[in-house]
């Protein structure tokens, strides 16, 4: 647990205290509650108080290179992929988490669904938290063996600063459709707020883009990859799924022989087809296509997974979607 707070709830005997000031609040009006609660420092914009003080112009920038210059060894280290767009951020990300850990490459995930690493750790408030419990998870997963992250990224969040300074290593671009537009108030600043996210790649970073979302060209930022139906660098050609008549393993074919229990011609087309034509397959190439060590060949006992978007909207719950990857994922 981080020494550093900007919570004063959070606060605990020995912690800093940095005030910041957000647009609903400002943390200097907070600031005799955190010593209350064992605050030895404060870090603020003004005033003077009875603990160790330290007056900065811009507490929130203070904080940011505070964090990064504290960590940058871990991040260094870190391989992180961020992930945003309007529709598939939750799916996406879970999914890959998921299969990379699958792949034995120790993942955690930080999003809408709370921060897991090899199961659930802790609910989060947002889906891109306040940037010191975004720091605090990086610093958890990375000391307990999980140098890659696989973090969701949303639009307000990267506005209010929370990701700022953090590197990114992949940057993933779903979709974009209206939403939050009481926020950002048109499509264009909805779409340039996203663009934040590929700005903070690392030199050798990369971009993994929906080609066939009318957006993309606002990401296409660096060393850029794309994924889509045509035009992209990895293409959807073959739509169809096989489940086995024995077993119930949905996959992809290659010849026709089951890959989960060896049943050879016992397979029927997926009654998800056109469901997955027009939503489950881009989020499944949006995994392969981040190069994060998932060889297609590997990545073929995952194709199931194309079906968990159906799963997600009849269920519409992530926790019955996770129960359906341990169900269909053990092959």
């Amino acid at each position: 647990m981080l020494k550093i707070k900007t919570d004063s709830r959070k606060v605990k005997n020995g912690d800093t205290f940095v005030a910041l000031r957000g647009i609903n609040s400002d943390g200097h009006d907070y600031i005799e509650s955190a010593i209350k609660n064992g605050a030895v420092k404060i870090v603020a914009e003004e005033g003077s108080y009875s603990v160790q003080t330290v007056i900065v112009d811009d507490s929130r920038k203070y904080l940011e290179e505070f964090l990064y210059d504290e960590y940058k060894s871990y991040l260094e280290d870190m391989k992180i992929i961020g992930i945003t767009g309007t529709n598939g951020k939750t799916t996406t990300s879970y999914l890959l988490y998921e299969a990379l850990n699958r792949l034995k490459v120790n993942t955690s995930y930080i999003g809408t669904v709370g921060f897991y690493k090899k199961e659930k750790v802790k609910d989060l408030p947002n889906t891109s938290p306040d940037i010191c419990d975004i720091y605090d998870i990086l610093v958890d997963s990375y000391e307990s063996g999980y140098k890659t992250v696989v973090m969701e990224v949303s639009s307000q969040g990267l506005s209010y600063g929370r990701l700022n300074k953090i590197p990114f290593d992949y940057a993933v671009f779903t979709n974009l459709t209206q939403d939050h537009l009481d926020y950002h108030g048109t499509m264009e600043n909805y779409a340039k707020a996203k663009q934040q996210l590929f700005y903070q790649l690392k030199k050798d970073g990369i971009s993994v883009i929906n080609i066939d979302d009318s957006y993309h060209s606002y990401y296409e930022i660096g060393d850029t990859r794309t994924y889509g139906f045509a035009g992209s660098d990895y293409q959807i050609k073959n739509m169809e799924l096989n489940r086995c008549s024995r077993c119930g393993n949905f996959y992809v074919a290659e010849g026709n022989v089951c890959p989960k229990c060896s049943t050879k011609d016992g397979f029927e087309f997926s009654t998800f087809k056109s469901y997955i034509q027009e939503n489950g397959l881009e989020n499944s190439l949006n995994t392969i296509s981040n190069n994060t060590g998932i060889s297609v060949k590997n990545l073929n006992r995952f194709m199931g997974y194309q079906e968990f978007q159906n799963y997600q909207q009849e269920l519409n719950s992530i926790e019955k979607l996770k129960n359906a990857i341990g169900e269909l994922g053990n092959n």
